[in-house]
């Protein structure tokens, strides 16, 4: 609840002293995501941090801030999520989709959709 409260308060912030829309599209898609694990949480355990690592790289990639090869680190989290036991592999690589469809869906509706 507090990354939920603190994330739309970040968004409000960049709303109000008109921040570069890219900014606002970044904080959108991760208050979206966090709704998505919310909902997927209620059936199954998901890797949260994977999530918010594997959107934010994702959007770096998007808005040509990062290159491909951004990914390693989320690989490399997966396998201390595993070897930790704190996830399942299914779990982690959910949590790693639902971060990176959930980014891609979201700039490419405010990127072809909206604007």
């Amino acid at each position: 609840m507090v990354g939920l409260f603190l994330a739309i308060s970040y968004l409000i912030f960049l709303l109000l002293f008109h921040a570069p829309g890219i900014l606002q599209i970044g904080t959108f898609a991760l208050i979206a995501g966090l709704f998505v694990i919310g909902a997927v949480n209620m059936f199954t355990k998901v890797s949260g941090h994977l999530a918010v690592l594997s959107a934010f790289l994702t959007f770096a990639v998007l808005v040509r801030v990062g290159i491909v090869g951004a990914f390693y680190p989320i690989a490399i989290t997966c396998l201390g999520k595993n070897q930790d036991k704190n996830h399942t592999l299914l779990q982690t690589v959910l949590g790693s989709v639902i971060g990176i469809l959930t980014t891609v869906i979201i700039y490419a509706i405010v990127k072809y959709i909206v604007r």
